[in-house]
């Protein structure tokens, strides 16, 4: 309870500050008073605000230039959860330019963790794709994949940083990926990663992983990602199969 009520005060003023530039009318790039100005017109103490701020610049609503104040930033591209629209299509459907480059793409070995993942036993040669993606050049998030490269003789040879990795499966392979269960969950990144996303380490993070299957029901892609929130953010819908509180159940 502690927590909650601690957040209140720095929740009323993110709210305070989202409705301001609604009112307002404001749009990307243009500027928000003062911390002072706005703690003056508001009553909020300067501890607050800035926890507030700070909180928006990491859901993306706000970013902070040193020395030159806070600003409304512009939309981020936004990813289905469980969707069919893949980062490249949502990318550009929002106007921006996608692009990826390759860390590594290797054949290897199973570990423990992808062979359950993937359920192979443990040594088996799997396919490994790293990739660090951006949006209009700046880094959004680092992806991890793993297949199984058994039916996949030779694809460490493409190009992923300009091929479509599920083009190139369904198209040279005949692999086609149908179902899929998502896991969304908070991290912080680590030195590596921040290292290849341009931030500090320690900076929260989602942490999105997946298992894609055939068809059949074969697992046939593993992956993992560490995405920025302030440059990339996810929705899912959310369907009632009956009435609200009478035994629904909720799909999201």
């Amino acid at each position: 309870m502690k927590s909650e009520s601690t957040n209140r005060p720095r929740d009323l003023a993110a709210e305070t500050i989202e409705n301001h530039i609604i009112d307002e009318g404001l749009k990307p790039g243009d500027r928000l008073p003062s911390e002072r100005d706005m703690c003056d017109k508001w009553g909020f103490n300067r501890a607050t605000l800035h926890s507030a701020i700070r909180r928006l610049v990491e859901e993306g609503v706000l970013v902070s230039r040193v020395g030159s104040g806070t600003f409304v930033a512009s939309p981020r591209p936004v990813i289905k959860l469980q969707g069919a629209i893949s980062f490249i299509e949502s990318v550009r459907a929002m106007g921006y330019e996608p692009e990826a480059r390759v860390i590594y793409a290797i054949v290897t070995e199973a570990d423990s963790h992808v062979s359950k993942k993937l359920s192979v036993p443990m040594g088996t040669k799997v396919f490994s794709l790293c990739r660090t993606r951006y949006i209009d050049g700046t880094p959004a998030s680092i992806e991890t994949t793993f297949i199984r490269a058994q039916g996949c003789p030779g694809i460490e040879a493409h190009d992923f940083g300009e091929e479509s990795f599920y083009q190139v499966l369904r198209e040279q392979y005949g692999i086609a990926l149908v179902h899929g269960r998502e896991r969304l969950s908070v991290t912080t990144v680590d030195e590596t990663e921040a290292e290849n996303l341009d931030i500090a380490e320690g900076e929260p993070a989602f942490y999105q992983s997946a298992v894609m299957t055939d068809e059949s029901g074969t697992p046939v892609e593993y992956f993992k990602s560490t995405v920025l929130p302030q440059r990339l953010s996810f929705f899912s819908e959310r369907h009632w199969s009956q009435t609200p509180g009478e035994g629904a159940t909720v799909n999201v």
